[in-house]
């Protein structure tokens, strides 16, 4: 959370793509900036969501569920992939410090996937 902040100037994110859902859900509450989105993609790990309640109330961000299709279709999708050996193209790695180079590289338009690793 610590790095979100400091990249950010203490001001946190203005739309965060969840994944995970549950206690990650909570994380994602405490780093999204005020009136800020996130939206809700996956659930991976449940329909609960846990965490602080003050940077709901606080923040008031906007949370919204994105629909993406059903499991037997991702499972149709992850077979497919693997049976042709499909493989994303990188173009470029950077750690999460350096997002403002990332986003700028996305930009200037990016070939392949532009990744971010935090350590």
């Amino acid at each position: 959370m610590e790095a979100v902040y400091r990249l950010t100037a203490d001001r946190g994110v203005d739309h965060i793509l969840e994944l995970a859902g549950g206690t990650n859900l909570g994380r994602s509450i405490e780093a999204v900036a005020l009136h800020g989105t996130i939206s809700v993609i996956g659930v991976f790990e449940g329909f609960t969501v846990t965490g602080p309640s003050g940077p709901l109330l606080l923040k008031e961000p906007t949370i919204r569920g994105i629909n993406v299709g059903t499991r037997r279709s991702l499972e149709l999708l992850v077979r497919a992939v693997d049976a042709t050996g499909l493989k994303p193209i990188i173009d470029t790695r950077y750690p999460l410090e350096a997002l403002p180079a990332a986003l700028e590289h996305l930009r200037k338009g990016a070939f392949g996937k532009i990744v971010l690793e935090s350590h």
